[in-house]
């Protein structure tokens, strides 16, 4: 199950909703990491995929990811 800092967190996001502020107070429940945006589909929401030539291909630094997993990972 879930322990007490996790609980705790649940509880952050949902007063964070109710009182509809602009920064969370919790960490997020769920995450999606994308190591690359080298992709030929063409995804509404997905900036590689509706073209945007702002954002530049390329692709995540291991360090990076594993950095992004040890901080984020015990929630």
């Amino acid at each position: 199950m879930f322990d007490l800092r996790q609980r705790v967190n649940r509880i952050l996001i949902k007063l964070s909703y109710r009182f509809g502020v602009s920064r969370l107070w919790s960490m997020p429940k769920k995450l999606a990491i994308d190591p690359t945006n080298h992709c030929d589909l063409k995804c509404p929401l997905c900036p590689t995929g509706l073209g945007d030539q702002t954002v530049s291909r390329g692709l995540m630094e291991l360090n990076q990811f594993k950095s992004v997993i040890d901080h984020l990972g015990k929630w």
